[in-house]
C-alpha cells in the first residue's frame, strides 16, 4: 500500500475514478465549473499523468470535489496529495531567504546577490539511522559586482546543526546568531573576484546526532540555473520509495520528475538542465 503523498498513487487513483466513471477530462472540468471551481483540462491531464500533482490550498477543495463527482470515499482521493509540512516545504524555504536578507542588512552581511550561479551540485548523506549528517555544495559563480568576495548560508538550530566548515578557497568570515534557532554562516574568499570573473564556491554542514529523521532535501534556486545535481547517499538502508519534484513558487504548483532520478546501490542522482527557479526536492519515504 502507497503512503501518502507517494509519488504515483494520486495519478492511479485519478485516472482509475475516472475511468470507472466513464467522464472525459472536458466533461470533468465542466463539472467542476458548475461549483464554481476552476482547473484547466491541461493541469487534469497532468495529475492523472503524474506530470504535476495539487498542492495549493484551492486545489484540495478542487480535489474533494472530484471526490464526490467521481463518487469516490472521502478523502481516497486528498489522502495522496503532496502533504504540508515536510522538512523542506517551499514556504519554509522562503521564509528563510526573508530572514536572510533582514540579516545580511542588520548585520552587513555577505549577500548571494553579488554572483550569478552557474551550476550547483548539492549533496546529502544520511546515516544508519536516517537523520541527515552532512550537506555539502559546491557551486559554479559569476562575479556580476565589483570585488566580489562572500556570500552567506542559513542554517536552523532545530534542524541538529552542528558545524559549518568551508571549502576549496573559501573560509569562514563569522557566524552570526540572528535568534534563538537561527544561524547564519558567512563564507569569504581570501580575494576578491571581478565583475565576470568566475569562481567554485564551496561550503559543507554537519548535523549532529540529535537531528531528526529525514524523509527530503532539497536546494531552492532564485533564478534559472544552466545545470543543477541533487545526490543523496545512503549509510542505512535505501528507502523504498523515492520521488523527484520541482515546487514552483508563483502558482504553488508541484512537477514531478521520475524519469530524472537515477538509483544506484547506495544512493540516488538527478541532474537537472536549465533548472528553473522554485524548490528542487529529492524525498523518500522508509
Amino acid at each position: 500500500m502507497s503512503a501518502p503523498g507517494s509519488e504515483g498513487e494520486f495519478a492511479r487513483r485519478l485516472t482509475q475514478a475516472i475511468q470507472q466513471r466513464g467522464l472525459s477530462l472536458a466533461r470533468l472540468r465542466h463539472r467542476l465549473q458548475e461549483r464554481g471551481l476552476s482547473v484547466s483540462e491541461a493541469s487534469l491531464s497532468y495529475w492523472c499523468t503524474g506530470r504535476s500533482r495539487p498542492a495549493r490550498n484551492r486545489s484540495r477543495e478542487i480535489v474533494r470535489a472530484l471526490e464526490e463527482i467521481l463518487e469516490t470515499e472521502a478523502g481516497w482521493l486528498v489522502s495522496h496529495m503532496p502533504q504540508p509540512g515536510g522538512s523542506h516545504t517551499l514556504a519554509k524555504v522562503l521564509n528563510r531567504r526573508e530572514l536572510l536578507e533582514q540579516a545580511r542588512q542588520e548585520f552587513q552581511l555577505a549577500s548571494s546577490v553579488d554572483w550569478r550561479f552557474l551550476s550547483v551540485h548539492y549533496r546529502a548523506v544520511i546515516d544508519e539511522q536516517r537523520r541527515r549528517h552532512t550537506t555539502q555544495t559546491w557551486a559554479m559563480v559569476q562575479a556580476i559586482s565589483a570585488h566580489a568576495r562572500g556570500w552567506s548560508v542559513v542554517v536552523e538550530g532545530n534542524d541538529g546543526y552542528s558545524r559549518a566548515t568551508a571549502l576549496g578557497l573559501a573560509r569562514i568570515n563569522r557566524e552570526v546568531r540572528v535568534a534563538e534557532d537561527l544561524t547564519v554562516v558567512e563564507f569569504q574568499l581570501d580575494h576578491s573576484v571581478e565583475r565576470g570573473g568566475r569562481v567554485l564556491l564551496g561550503h559543507e554542514m554537519a548535523f549532529d546526532g540529535d537531528s531528526p529523521q529525514s524523509n527530503a532535501m532539497g536546494y531552492a534556486l532564485k533564478q534559472q540555473i544552466d545545470q543543477l545535481v541533487l545526490e543523496v547517499t545512503f549509510e542505512g538502508e535505501m528507502p523504498r520509495e523515492i520521488g523527484l519534484s520541482t515546487h514552483h513558487p508563483v502558482d504553488q504548483s508541484v512537477t514531478l520528475h521520475p524519469d530524472l532520478l537515477y538509483r544506484g546501490e547506495h544512493g540516488v542522482q538527478a541532474v537537472l538542465r536549465n533548472a528553473v527557479a522554485g524548490l528542487h526536492e529529492i524525498s523518500w519515504q522508509w
